[in-house]
């Protein structure tokens, strides 16, 4: 089949690919307002290769949502309804799967890992992302190639930082972004408000990079909001909307004589983008500005709508012909992932490992508060394990109940602070296929197992300090009990991420749920009498079964001093365990549902991973 080809940097040559879309509409059904809110209407256009393309309009004109329409990345959600037609080089999109691979999407948040490099950063998208026949030197040398190309050499080696860590620029975390989407050498990409956030000279910068990659043959889309004069020069063609409709599609240099032909000719010395912006704005701030910015909008829409449709916005018949079929369509890939699951998982598990002892504040923090509140907790309860009168009691169980809660708060907050986060990037990466989920779910989980460090050293110091049965089983019994109730904190934590769709959201769904578990540990209220209705809830709080396992570790067989007759005191650990309601709940047992806990908190954390990816909405063809 031949192939219209065009010059590409990343060495070969680039498919010459021409999109064509026709009375695209976008609405949305608003249940409280029981209403309609059309989102697009009806538009239609042609974006084609070697041309950079900007998508332009004021907020909420519907930019965004042509450019996620054209790459078929918008968001399936209740109510929302997508009508038209996409065709690529002449034939309508039928595998959108296989579509997706064709493009590359930058999104407008840089969200990558903050400890790495720019270079480790490239390296392990090239790695994960380049076709399985390349070698690993060929993988290298792209990575290379992109760094050198996309002007990130000086600060290849420089970490990417985030808020509260320094690292590379705004202008170079945009230029890292684009880097990792054309490493694979796509011959769409699109880009969405490819310069917001950036100052005027970074800005200029990635807007340069983006026009040279379309200099090479690739097709290029952007949504941007307000580009500065120098930046719109670069523009090949523009697309401008209001409220979804479309108010011009064609090329940039052409737009002010349009605009001027039609009865709105642009001042003097003016950016083109603030003319074209102020004119097909709505002035909501009065009644009177309202009207007469929507009339004067409105007569801009009908006047475009009248025009004929010049050649040069049609397809270019050269392409639709030398591709008379679109073989992303129509050939069956081989293989879903670039690399194989194995390999996948050593990379992940390499990258989770470099980011966590990169991650200096994510380790000495959790270290001095492990210590600081360990020592505080020995020194209060200090040889209270050798102390056998009855006021003791209290400060024995008092302290075992501190340390099992401390266990179950650091365990998930560990996790709670971190996870949701990061969500969001293994969301983008594997909606780009770079990976499957399940090698990354294992290596994340496999990455955290050295942090089950800092609930065996809380354990040790509060022991000694404490001194608690100053025997070898039961030491050791008790330090697994506080690493399996920190672990399953951990995949408690891991499971809350998975479900909330941000860090508030998060924080706010385990505060009520930790506070429930607190209150049926054993601690608080006495098993035996919990209601009928409510005895369920101990047995899901590992609090109760890390306090019960260690309160008969710790209690069991303990004769204490009764001085002042059998009646007025207890006589035996035993005996005190029976009052909590707790008796039997050996190590054995604690230890096997603890266990289970932990299986089966990470194996709904996974599946609600798995449920809750991101879903697209393609569009159907209006009849």
């Amino acid at each position: 089949m031949a192939q219209v080809q065009g010059e590409n940097f990343l060495g070969g040559t680039t498919e010459k690919t021409t999109i064509e879309y026709k009375n695209l509409s976008l609405v949305l059904m608003q249940r409280k307002q029981k209403s309609a809110k059309v989102i697009l209407d009806t538009l239609s256009g042609v974006v084609r290769s070697g041309r950079l393309t900007a998508l332009m309009g004021p907020s909420g004109s519907g930019k965004t949502s042509l450019l996620n329409v054209l790459a078929g990345r918008t968001k399936k959600i209740k109510g929302l309804s997508l009508s038209g037609e996409i065709l690529v080089n002449g034939e309508p999109v039928q595998n959108w799967s296989a579509y997706r691979r064709k493009c590359a999407y930058v999104e407008q948040d840089d969200l990558l890992f903050h400890t790495l490099t720019v270079r480790e950063t490239i390296q392990l998208a090239a790695d994960l992302r380049l076709p399985r026949t390349m070698s690993v030197e060929e993988r290298r040398q792209r990575a290379d190639l992109i760094i050198g190309e996309l002007g990130l050499r000086k600060c290849e080696d420089t970490r990417i930082g985030n808020e509260s860590t320094r690292g590379i620029s705004g202008g170079e975390r945009k230029r890292v972004s684009i880097a990792i989407e054309i490493l694979r050498g796509p011959s769409v990409l699109f880009l969405d408000e490819c310069t917001t956030g950036l100052d005027s000279f970074q800005a200029l910068r990635v807007a340069t990079t983006i026009k040279e990659l379309a200099q090479g043959g690739r097709t290029i889309v952007s949504s941007i909001h307000q580009p500065r004069s120098s930046i719109f020069a670069l523009f090949d063609d523009v697309v401008i909307l209001s409220e979804g409709k479309m108010v011009y599609n064609g090329p940039a240099a052409e737009m002010v004589g349009y605009f001027s032909k039609i009865g709105y000719a642009m001042p003097e010395n003016y950016n083109p983008a603030d003319f074209v912006l102020d004119l097909v704005s709505v002035d909501m701030r009065s009644e009177e500005l309202e009207t007469e910015t929507r009339a004067r909008l409105s007569d801009i829409v009908n006047r475009f709508e009248a025009m004929p449709i010049p050649d040069d916005s049609k397809p270019n018949s050269d392409d639709v012909t030398a591709t008379s079929s679109n073989s992303d369509n129509d050939l069956p890939k081989k293989y879903k992932y670039e690399t194989g699951w194995y390999r996948q998982f050593s990379l992940l598990y390499q990258r989770a490992t470099r980011q966590k002892l990169r991650d200096k504040t994510g380790l000495m923090i959790p270290l001095f508060s492990t210590l600081f509140f360990a020592t505080l907790l020995g020194c209060l309860y200090f040889k209270t394990g050798e102390n056998l009168t009855q006021q003791a009691i209290q400060d024995k169980v008092g302290a075992l109940f501190f340390l099992s809660l401390s266990q179950y708060m650091t365990g998930m907050f560990s996790i709670l602070n971190v996870f949701p986060q990061e969500k969001f990037i293994v969301n983008r990466e594997r909606s780009s296929k770079a990976y499957s989920l399940s090698p990354f779910f294992l290596s994340r989980v496999v990455a955290d197992l050295p942090m089950l460090f800092f609930p065996w050293l809380m354990c040790t110091i509060v022991y000694f300090l404490a001194a608690f049965k100053m025997d070898v089983g039961a030491y050791f019994e008790t330090a697994i009990m506080c690493m399996l109730a920190y672990e399953t904190a951990a995949s408690f934590g891991l499971l809350v991420g998975a479900f909330a769709p941000s860090l508030l959201v998060a924080q706010a769904m385990a505060m009520p749920i930790m506070l429930i578990f607190i209150l049926f540990s054993g601690f608080y209220a006495n098993n035996a009498i919990i209601p009928a209705a409510l005895n369920w809830i101990q047995w899901i709080s590992p609090i109760r079964w890390l306090f019960a396992a260690i309160i008969n570790i710790q209690l069991g067989g303990v004769v204490f001093e009764c001085n002042t007759g059998p009646q007025n005191c207890v006589p035996t650990g035993d005996a005190y365990i029976n009052r909590l309601g707790i008796a039997g709940d050996s190590f054995g047992r604690s230890l096997g549902v603890l266990l289970g806990m932990i299986a089966f908190l990470q194996f709904l954390a996974y599946f609600t991973l798995r449920v809750r990816r991101v879903k697209w909405v393609t569009p159907t063809k209006a009849t």
